[in-house]
């Protein structure tokens, strides 16, 4: 790293929410803690995993344990942790991350330049690299490339939420923010508790932080992301949650909350756009948080065209990999519409399936997108690091 890099990253504050996972947690701190950044991890497990405070011998990393509260959602504890979050931050660049994935430095350094060198710039978004670790042995792939979008950078508010309501949404969740932007985003989103409405708060914050301001995409690998994990299952019920967040607008009962769930993108909206009256700026939220699609009450539309997408991405397997990719675009946009191949398991995408590091590297350096192949060896290394090697243990 330069000293103009080193510089940039101690401008950087990273929050990484975590919950029952103390494994992935070491070594996230195993990778982090040799970084110049600020580090604050939010634990709302059932169990306090380290000391409070800053870690021992790590000055960098802040721990912060939040004991559930009985008969407390996983859910209304997330966002209670979101909304401490929001507050951290004394930094100019803030960001989030989970405990299993990992920001690569060259991306950072390039996101923070950016958002260092210009007024207008809010965020900065990349190319997610996925991986798989299982049966100490790594599987590598591309992630969401398909939803790279130049208009989220435009100036016109329109323009950057119009892709929002066919689904074309970036990983604004872990992107690179000016801190001021940063605290906006996630105090605003989880201002408010939305009990059955889990799909529509994760699309509140992908759309308040383009309400906020400009974000630009960049042909550069940002962040590896895990592919399967068990994933918090925040609350029982149905696993349509497309299905049910369009049950959930139209339920007459939740008529009072919804306004107030589309009242929070206005309010955004005319943050970030100042001149624009609050009629103005609720018509758009209702239009952008609004579904792009219609199903029955019960999802059977919506699981009908996700069966009709397997089997086209399945008869898609003996075309090329580059013909692949583009087919599963265009079929995105025009035959599974919002649903889309982006909503398909990754394991029956055949142009971004899973491959051994050796063969993906060789791959990726086919692609327009910059990336450092020394820093994703060295988190494949880390990934297959027996537990042993890590230098901090949570206290299990």
């Amino acid at each position: 790293m330069t000293p103009e890099e080193i510089e940039l990253l101690r401008e950087l504050t990273i929050v990484i929410p975590t919950y029952n996972r103390p494994y992935e947690l070491e070594r996230s701190i195993e990778y982090w803690r040799d970084l110049p950044v600020t580090l604050h991890i939010l634990d709302g497990s059932e169990k306090q995993y380290f000391q409070v405070g800053v870690l021992p011998g790590l000055p960098n990393i802040n721990y912060h344990y939040f004991k559930p509260n009985d008969g407390e959602s996983l859910s209304l504890g997330y966002k209670n942790r979101m909304r401490f979050a929001a507050q951290l931050p004394t930094t100019r660049f803030s960001a989030m991350i989970g405990e299993d994935d990992f920001f690569v430095i060259s991306g950072l350094c390039s996101s923070l330049k950016i958002l260092s060198e210009s007024e207008r710039i809010c965020s900065v978004n990349g190319v997610t690299v996925g991986y798989e670790n299982l049966n100490h042995e790594t599987k590598w792939g591309l992630r969401q490339v398909e939803k790279q979008n130049k208009s989220f950078a435009s100036n016109s508010v329109i323009n950057r939420l119009k892709p929002q309501q066919s689904g074309q949404t970036p990983i604004v969740y872990y992107g690179i923010f000016k801190t001021e932007t940063w605290k906006k985003v996630f105090s605003i989103s989880y201002r408010f508790n939305f009990n059955t409405n889990l799909i529509g708060g994760e699309r509140l914050v992908h759309a308040n932080a383009l309400a906020l301001g400009p974000l630009s995409e960049i042909k550069q690998v940002i962040w590896l992301r895990q592919f399967c994990v068990e994933r918090v299952n925040f609350e029982a019920g149905s696993l349509d949650r497309r299905g049910e967040y369009e049950k959930y607008l139209r339920d007459s009962q939740n008529k009072s909350e919804i306004r107030d769930y589309f009242g929070l993108l206005a309010e955004a909206i005319r943050d970030g756009t100042p001149n624009w009256s609050k009629k103005k700026s609720m018509r758009l939220a209702i239009k952008v948080l609004n579904p792009g699609f219609k199903t029955s009450e019960n999802g059977f539309k919506y699981r009908l065209r996700k069966k009709i997408a397997k089997r086209l991405v399945g008869l898609g397997s003996i075309f090329p990999p580059k013909l692949r990719l583009s087919l599963n675009r265009l079929m995105a946009n025009k035959l599974t519409k919002s649903l889309g191949f982006v909503e398909v398991d990754q394991s029956v995408k055949p142009a971004l399936g899973r491959q051994d590091l050796d063969t993906f590297l060789q791959r990726l350096a086919n692609t327009e997108f910059l990336y450092d192949e020394i820093e994703i060896r060295k988190v494949n290394d880390l990934l297959l690091k027996p537990r042993e090697e890590l230098r901090l243990h949570a206290n299990l």
